[in-house]
C-alpha cells in the first residue's frame, strides 16, 4: 500500500480545524523526507496513528482555519443554484448577488 499523500493529510487537517474535531497530527520538522532518520519518523508517527505533517504546512492549515472560521459567509447557496448545471461554477453571474 502507498504511503497517503500530504495533499490530503493536509485537507482533512484544515477541515477538522474548523468543525474542532480531526486527525491526530505529528509535526515534524524535517527538510528532507528522504533521509534514514526522516523516514523512520514519519513511519513510527503512521504506526502510532499519527498523520506526520511538515510544520510549514500544520502552520498553513492554522491560517486556513482561521481565515473559514473569522469570515463571515459571501454567498448563501440556493438548492439549484450551484451545483445542477454542469459543474459547481458554471453560471458565475449569480455569484454577485
Amino acid at each position: 500500500m502507498p504511503p497517503p499523500k500530504a495533499a490530503p493529510d493536509f485537507e482533512h487537517t484544515a477541515h477538522g480545524m474548523v468543525l474542532g474535531t480531526g486527525l491526530d497530527i505529528y509535526v515534524h520538522d524535517h527538510d528532507s523526507l528522504r533521509t534514514k532518520a526522516a523516514k523512520e519518523d514519519i513511519a513510527a508517527a503512521r504506526e502510532r496513528g499519527q498523520v506526520p505533517m511538515r510544520r510549514a504546512d500544520y502552520a498553513r492549515a492554522e491560517d486556513t482555519s482561521q481565515a473559514v472560521t473569522n469570515h463571515p459567509p459571501r454567498l448563501v447557496r440556493r438548492p439549484g443554484r450551484l451545483t445542477d448545471r454542469k459543474g459547481p461554477h458554471h453560471d458565475r453571474h449569480h455569484l454577485r448577488e
